[in-house]
């Protein structure tokens, strides 16, 4: 499969179905028509490098096949993909969320008030806060690509797309949507305990040590879902996003030992729930030690990929 075949597969992929076969077969009468032309010119087929140099104008396949797509006004068209079908996977994990309560509530024979009242506010709580949250970071990702020049290189299209592509491109929306449901969360969690703390939420209450970390962490949440974002609509940024994530991760781990050192998060409200806000801190305390060395040993295995790729690449 030729450089240009790559890339008008490449463009498909990214098109609506219902227009796909008519652009792609246009596009590609006009680039083999070019190459035919320079071949002719230079009395020979043309080489992948001089394929590559040819494509280079029309742009990354994401920004081509967005030309043909209607014009979305917040998100635009080079984001509206990833942007849609994260959102879609976010709403729907938010509402499964909301179903799961009201089962466990009606299971453990609890009074199913909040729980229903919770699944019928959904749409102006849950759903708009993760709306507002999914919208606002592309809308900041989509000003800002589009002000940064990119470095794209034809050489880098892949074969084609794979059922491994395919799968990767799913799992990259998935961890893009839960991103957006944990900052979401985040976001309202000061105002609503019940998120956290459940039918217990009268019992118990966040201590001031919360609001020392509330606003350092919804800036690294935010952040860490531009670099998703980023990382899947421009991956000719590998290096900037490589230091993003760098920065990213060093601040997680000053972030999580900061907490290991901030004592209680939880304060019992009765002394009937005294016992429970003990327990709490305790599953705090371990989940921020299981995040640290998750977080280490992720970050030492990238790493070592990342050497490895970098030596293979020289031998």
């Amino acid at each position: 499969m030729s450089l240009i075949d790559r890339y008008l597969h490449a463009v498909g992929a990214q098109l609506p179905a219902s227009k796909r076969d008519d652009i792609v077969a246009e596009l590609a009468e006009d680039l083999h028509a070019q190459a035919d032309e320079r071949g002719a010119a230079l009395g020979r087929p043309l080489t992948e490098a001089e394929e590559a140099a040819l494509l280079k104008p029309y742009g990354h396949p994401m920004f081509m096949a967005a030309r043909f797509r209607r014009v979305q006004h917040v998100v635009g068209p080079r984001l509206f993909p990833f942007y849609w079908s994260t959102l879609k996977v976010a709403l729907a994990v938010a509402l499964a969320v909301q179903l799961a309560l009201l089962i466990a509530f009606a299971a453990a024979g609890r009074p199913l008030g909040p729980a229903v009242a919770g699944f019928f506010k959904f749409p102006v709580d849950a759903g708009i806060t993760v709306f507002a949250w999914v919208t606002l970071v592309f809308a900041v990702a989509d000003v800002i690509m589009a002000r940064v020049p990119g470095t794209w290189d034809p050489l880098t299209l892949p074969a084609a797309t794979t059922a491994r592509a395919r799968t990767a491109a799913v799992h990259t929306v998935v961890e893009i949507a839960f991103s957006a449901l944990f900052l979401a969360w985040w976001s309202v969690l000061p105002r609503w305990p019940f998120l956290a703390f459940g039918p217990a939420a009268s019992h118990l209450a966040w201590t001031p040590a919360l609001q020392t970390f509330y606003w350092p962490v919804l800036a690294l949440i935010a952040s860490s879902m531009f670099a998703q974002v980023a990382r899947a609509a421009r991956p000719d940024w590998a290096r900037a996003l490589i230091a993003v994530r760098v920065l990213t991760t060093a601040a997680a781990v000053g972030l999580l030992v900061l907490a290991l050192r901030a004592g209680d998060f939880v304060v019992s409200a009765s002394p009937e729930s005294t016992g429970l806000a003990a327990a709490l801190n305790t599953a705090l305390r371990i989940a921020a030690v299981v995040g640290l060395v998750t977080t280490l040993a992720a970050s030492a295995v990238e790493l070592f990929r990342h050497i490895a790729a970098r030596v293979e690449g020289h031998l």
